[in-house]
């Protein structure tokens, strides 16, 4: 029954449509996730990430391929030390790697 009122008063309001969570997303300075697919759609859409309460996942795989680094990833409990803005925008480099990895994955969608 609790579920219900909950969902009645709030959750049932929540879009389904990615756009729409890719807009929620890039209205803030920094996403801070542990769910692979948010972090896909923060990598794609160049909003910047940080990553928590990982171990050594596909998320790490991930940024390594596209970022050549995972420092964007850190323990849970290390999260009240992180600065917002200097995690609030890719650095030059890291742009320059996403854009080699996602023009890759470009090049590779249109031979399969």
């Amino acid at each position: 029954m609790k579920n219900i009122i909950l969902w009645l008063r709030s959750d049932r309001k929540i879009s389904t449509n990615p756009a729409v969570f890719i807009d929620y997303l890039a209205s803030h300075k920094l996403a801070i996730t542990g769910r692979y697919h948010a972090v896909t759609m923060c990598l794609k859409n160049r909003i910047p990430l940080h990553c928590s309460g990982i171990k050594y996942t596909k998320i790490s795989y991930l940024l390594k391929d596209s970022l050549r680094d995972t420092s964007r990833i850190k323990k849970i409990e290390d999260l009240e030390g992180v600065n917002i803005d200097s995690w609030s925008s890719y650095s030059e480099q890291e742009l320059t790697n996403l854009e080699k990895f996602t023009d890759g994955a470009k090049r590779y969608q249109r031979y399969h």
